[in-house]
């Protein structure tokens, strides 16, 4: 690799480091702001499995509400088309950050429009900071094999086109576990490793209620047992990465 080349490279890991940080800085609650909260237009017996669609003129009151009854600067989207478009560009005029996550369905065939996906996040670096290739795939499907190629196909690209926000994926405690319950002992790295960033989806109740191994998680052991499992996917994959804990409950 000549100087020039190996310049270049260097500029783009350094541009790369700097635009991982503010998305991590953005979603970290601090002092300021409580971080990035889940955001969907469809309200009012809306539904995105069918009938009609949140206009443009509700999504934007949707999210003045945000801004004037809230401290919330951030939304995290569970789609990067469609009506998410219309979103992704009202938060923009509201300089409302995104995280974005491009859809993924359980079968690999019902997904969203990942060219769209890459033309917004070329067009607004500034607002959308961070894209999940997926989220929960391996939860739905059980696929790990699967559900790796699909994600990784999404990764490269979104890669090839240039798209420069850290680029990772979300999904459950036992997901990232390899499909194992307790103990936690071997990774998903088939896609850890590809990643900029990974995030723990944790739900102490839910997970434990149709676990055939654990027992119900109490209301008051709830947070106590999301801290312990965020921390054994820490464990198990090292700090090297940023993880996130990309939805709880």
């Amino acid at each position: 690799m000549n100087k020039l080349a190996c310049f270049f490279v260097l500029l783009f890991a350094i541009q790369a480091n700097a635009d991982l940080k503010t998305f991590i800085n953005v979603l970290t609650p601090n002092t300021t702001s409580p971080g990035c909260i889940r955001f969907s237009p469809y309200v009012n017996g809306l539904s995105p499995n069918g009938g009609p669609k949140p206009t443009a003129v509700l999504i934007g009151q949707l999210l003045d509400i945000l801004v004037a009854k809230t401290r919330f600067r951030c939304i995290m989207i569970d789609d990067m088309s469609g009506v998410y478009t219309t979103v992704i560009e009202a938060a923009h005029t509201r300089n409302i950050k995104v995280f974005g996550i491009t859809y993924i369905s359980a079968d690999f065939v019902s997904n969203g429009d990942i060219n769209e996906a890459i033309r917004l996040a070329l067009l607004y670096p500034d607002t959308i900071l961070g894209i999940s290739c997926g989220t929960e795939i391996v939860w739905r499907n059980k696929d790990l094999d699967g559900t790796a190629a699909a994600v990784n196909a999404c990764l490269q690209k979104f890669r090839q086109a240039n798209v420069t926000q850290p680029l990772g994926y979300c999904d459950t405690f036992s997901s990232w576990c390899n499909l194992s319950e307790w103990p936690c002992y071997n990774g998903y790295y088939s896609v850890y490793n590809n990643v900029d960033f990974f995030g723990v989806n944790e739900f102490s109740w839910y997970e434990n209620f149709n676990s055939p191994q654990f027992t119900c998680v109490s209301a008051q052991g709830a947070l106590d047992n999301t801290i312990l499992r965020y921390n054994t996917i820490l464990n198990l994959f090292g700090s090297s990465k940023p993880l996130l804990l990309s939805a709880y409950g």
